[in-house]
């Protein structure tokens, strides 16, 4: 299944955002050895690198494609996005994973399925989610 997840971050640069998202998979599965990563940088000042995670319940990709048409078309402010896969095996993983993110970050977030099918929002502390969806990837 593939998600995108967009995020309202007050990083500096693309390692702090890199570090933040290393420390929170690695502490989610508890296991380093099986963590996979790589980064590819493309600019001096960080904002076209990539970062590329995977673990055994998911992978995904930083992005700063679209961002800004996304916070546009959905109104909310986001400055940052991960386009995840998720394995057959790993949905209670990523709703864990997600949930920590959001703990972290204190501002927008959106949650896109297919990058169109809005699954989860955040603005101003409240949170909107298609109860529905989530059930459904739970029970897998």
């Amino acid at each position: 299944m593939e998600m995108t997840y967009y995020f309202f971050n007050n990083f500096h640069g693309s390692e702090e955002v890199e570090d933040f998202l290393l420390h929170h998979v690695e502490n989610l599965i508890g296991n380093k050895s099986a963590l996979r990563f790589a980064k590819q940088e493309e600019s001096e000042e960080g904002e076209g690198d990539t970062l590329y995670v995977k673990c055994d319940f998911f992978s995904f990709t930083t992005t700063l494609f679209d961002v800004k048409n996304i916070s546009r078309d959905y109104d909310v402010n986001v400055n940052y996005g991960l386009e995840f896969n998720i394995y057959e095996n790993g949905n209670r993983k990523f709703i864990e994973f997600l949930g920590n993110l959001l703990k972290s970050n204190d501002g927008g977030a959106l949650l896109l399925k297919d990058s169109e099918y809005k699954i989860l929002e955040r603005r101003k502390n409240n949170i909107l989610v298609d109860s529905h969806f989530l059930m459904l990837i739970m029970k897998h």
